[in-house]
């Protein structure tokens, strides 16, 4: 009998069935997705579920990551002669690609490779398919941009619900409790004055956002500033406005694109040459710590402020960071290593970038396993594993 693999990257396993178990029933899809059956479906529901037991052993699906390194995976496992897809433009094929057409022409590739193997794929797509200025699904309306999900960085989210381990969380949400004081929702207790200018209401002044327009066309909003913290190489003082320009103009001495700057700062070595020649030309560590205040990436990487200044992409705390490096760390370290890279994530949290530096790794182990290096290298391995395992990680991170 024909054996399936099924990667759906909009809806998890629970929510098909479902919707497979409202087919075949006849029983509305509210009702049993939301479990409110009654006696009146058990001859219907006990029907549905006989044909689907029918397949279960002959049916899989492919959990995150939705990738054809992890299909083909699931598919060899569970000795798939047919692998259905939905939808394609969220798959990823391996290896770098320009654009989505790319990407998408690099996974047909490997696609038909499964079909000249003998397994049937059945390939869906989404066509012309965007989200209105309400934010619905349509196949019309102008689309507007989304950004990635902060943990694990992809859009749609694909991060497993702790919980109820499904990916979107189907748990029931409790609606928010009343306020303990007053008993109403929203709270309606009265404020007290600002901490910080004593007024109630608060009469502290807004702050002043700067507009700077860069020649890829794309503007970037800075906080208005009259201090001077920025400086020409020949010792004159330089507005925020001039600074963004000036860096945005040297960027082409020291990287291409997006993908080449994420090379470039995942490794400690090749991250250390960047922002020493950034610093010869006028841009050094201080004065990039001062575009992380002016952009409100305090709590952010200096690699935030790159990608902002060069591409307008929006900065990520290194929390947020922190967290989607977790996703992969779990996969590719052991629960040893793991532990380290945790303890390394953590002062990389709450000290910053230096914290990675390849000059840290020795203070890192000490602080880590207090002064035994023997105990690290009972560990995680011999010193050169070490620096591999401490190098390697930092690709996850951006």
């Amino acid at each position: 009998d024909l054996r399936g693999v099924v990667c759906n990257i909009e809806m998890p396993p629970g929510v098909l069935l479902d919707r497979q178990l409202a087919r075949l029933s006849g029983v509305d899809l509210t009702t049993i997705r939301y479990r409110k059956l009654s006696v009146q479906h058990g001859e219907r529901i006990d029907t549905a579920m006989n044909t689907l037991e029918e397949l279960v052993d002959r049916l899989a699906f492919v959990r995150p990551p939705f990738d054809l390194a992890n299909i083909a995976a699931a598919a060899d496992d569970f000795d798939a002669g047919l692998i259905v897809l939905d939808y394609i433009q969220r798959i990823t094929p391996p290896g770098l690609h320009g654009d989505k057409r790319g990407s998408v022409d690099a996974t047909m590739n490997h696609l038909r490779a499964f079909a000249d193997a003998g397994t049937a794929v059945i390939v869906l797509s989404a066509v012309g398919r965007s989200k209105d200025a309400k934010g619905r699904s349509s196949y019309h309306g102008d689309p507007v941009d989304e950004e990635p999900c902060k943990a694990c960085g992809k859009n749609p989210c694909e991060c497993v619900c702790e919980k109820c381990n499904l990916s979107p969380c189907e748990c029931v949400k409790e609606p928010p409790k009343p306020c303990k004081v007053c008993g109403k929702r929203p709270c309606e207790c009265e404020r007290g004055p600002c901490p910080v200018c004593n007024q109630n209401p608060c009469e502290c002044p807004k702050r002043q956002m700067l507009k700077i327009q860069l020649a890829d066309g794309k503007a970037r909003l800075i906080q208005h500033t009259m201090a001077t913290s920025f400086w020409h190489p020949d010792g004159t003082p330089m507005s925020a406005q001039q600074f963004v320009t000036a860096l945005y103009g040297n960027f082409p001495e020291f990287f291409k694109d997006e993908a080449e700057l994420r090379t470039l700062w995942s490794a400690p070595e090749t991250r250390a040459k960047l922002l020493e020649g950034l610093a010869e030309k006028g841009f050094g560590e201080e004065q990039m710590t001062e575009m992380q205040r002016i952009i409100d990436a305090e709590k952010s990487d200096l690699f935030d402020v790159l990608g902002f200044v060069a591409f307008a992409l929006a900065p990520l705390t290194r929390e947020e960071r922190a967290a989607r490096a977790k996703l992969q760390i779990q996969t590719q370290f052991d629960d040893k290593q793991q532990a380290f890279l945790d303890f390394v994530l953590a002062q990389y949290v709450k000290v910053g970038i230096r914290q990675l530096d390849q000059s840290n790794v020795t203070p890192l182990i000490k602080l880590k396993y207090n002064d035994s290096l023997s105990d690290a290298i009972a560990d995680l391995g011999p010193a050169e594993q070490i620096r591999n395992t401490f190098t390697g990680f930092q690709k996850y991170l951006y």
